[in-house]
């Protein structure tokens, strides 16, 4: 008996009906799962800009966050207020000791999520809320802190979340929140130390940042 040509091609190769079929419940698998993985994300990040994330950045706790971070097209000017407590930190971080000027220059990752804004009387407002932490804190008789201006120039191509396309909700400062993914790279260029429009001395810091190829930006649950 003869046989046909296609019949041996079927018996030779599998077919190609099967490998495809194969191939493409594959794919639909991988798709479930990633968009499983967007989900999470979108989740972990309202809970993060919603429920005081941004003392709670943990291990872990927002590991699928950076799958919504996208590289920046262009450099672009973003501020955060905060308090000098940010600048022990990064001293501590680089085994530092002496003042804040030691940080003009140095270059660092920093392995957690940092809210930013685009409206710099936004920052300006976060980082006046210093002067009612320190009527708190002189009840409680701890030493004041000081006011800190951050001013990044985030680089093209740095990795930024921008709340309006992943969250909906309202809240103080929410209309200029572009939060920068984990792992990015962060030189500080300059540090001046002003008085602001009450009397108080307060920093400003100057920052570039830029995406870290050498890290990952997601982070691993322990």
């Amino acid at each position: 008996m003869m046989i046909r040509k296609e019949e041996t091609w079927g018996k030779r190769s599998n077919g190609t009906r099967g490998t495809n079929s194969s191939n493409s419940a594959k794919s639909r698998k991988t798709d479930v799962g990633a968009g499983r993985d967007i989900e999470l994300a979108k989740k972990q990040y309202h809970e993060y800009v919603n429920d005081n994330g941004y003392l709670t950045d943990e291990e872990g706790l927002f590991d699928k966050v950076d799958l919504l971070a996208k590289p920046l097209k262009e450099n672009t000017s973003l501020y955060r207020g905060g308090s000098n407590e940010e600048l022990d930190a990064i001293m501590s971080q680089l085994k530092l000791n002496g003042g804040y000027d030691k940080l003009v220059g140095k270059t660092y990752t920093d392995k957690y999520l940092k809210s930013t804004t685009t409206i710099k009387r936004d920052a300006i407002d976060y980082t006046n809320d210093v002067m009612d932490m320190n009527d708190m804190r002189e009840m409680e008789g701890e030493p004041p802190l000081t006011g800190v201006l951050f001013h990044y120039n985030a680089k093209k191509g740095t990795k930024v979340i921008n709340r309006k396309e992943h969250d909906n909700s309202g809240g103080r400062g929410a209309a200029g929140e572009n939060t920068i993914a984990h792992n990015q790279k962060y030189t500080i260029t300059n540090i001046k130390e002003v008085e602001n429009r009450y009397g108080d001395n307060e920093y400003h810091v100057y920052v570039d940042v830029e995406g870290n190829p050498s890290k990952q930006t997601s982070r691993k649950r322990k």
